[in-house]
């Protein structure tokens, strides 16, 4: 059955929403690499003062990006919730109901998500700043080679406190993305975007 006007409408702001979100994510992705933020925290890094401050900045670097990339989140979400609005708005009153709450839902799901992957990679920059921290703080008594030898046991503490918000705020990102990639996928899916056999 041809869709009718509206449901066209929908189908076109949804299509767009999607390219445009996807292209954010790639271009967020590849300036991302171009920090090899894999590098921030590696021996190599920590074991010199200079190093340390190269890491620092690239935290800074990565902060910048991601805060950059929150506001471009935001103005595609507040941007298509105008443009679906007005088209809610075109419909009877039965059906208005029923496409509102379908979108509501679908935008708290969404602002959910975006604001649990943000406080994740900013638990990972704060605690990557505090590591780097640490290390300038003991640089004249801890032992550096491919591991650091603390000279205390708070200092020792502290690392492995910051490493485990790393770990966790690493997991919360992989999670979050992976449930991201798959309800893109099926948005996808259900719009026709997607190759036969992907």
């Amino acid at each position: 059955m041809p869709l009718d006007s509206t449901e066209l409408q929908f189908l076109e702001i949804s299509k767009r929403v999607i390219a445009i979100s996807v292209q954010a994510a790639n271009a967020y992705a590849a300036e991302q690499a171009k920090l090899e933020p894999e590098r921030i925290l590696s021996p190599q890094r920590l074991t010199s003062a200079a190093g340390t401050l190269a890491s620092l900045a690239d935290i800074d670097q990565l902060a910048a990006l991601t805060a950059a990339h929150k506001q471009l989140c935001e103005q595609i979400i507040t941007a298509s919730s105008a443009e679906y609005a007005s088209v809610i708005n075109t419909l009877p009153a039965a059906e208005r109901q029923a496409r509102t709450t379908e979108h509501a839902d679908r935008l708290t799901w969404l602002l959910h998500s975006q604001s649990a992957f943000y406080a994740a990679r900013e638990q990972w920059l704060d605690a990557a700043r505090n590591i780097c921290a640490l290390m300038q703080s003991c640089r004249d008594t801890a032992v550096f080679s491919d591991t650091v030898q603390f000279a205390n046991d708070d200092e020792y503490d502290r690392f492995e406190a910051e490493m485990a918000r790393i770990e966790a705020a690493h997991q919360e990102e992989v999670r979050i993305m992976n449930d991201k990639a798959g309800r893109m996928q099926a948005a996808m899916a259900g719009l026709g975007l997607l190759r036969q056999g992907n």
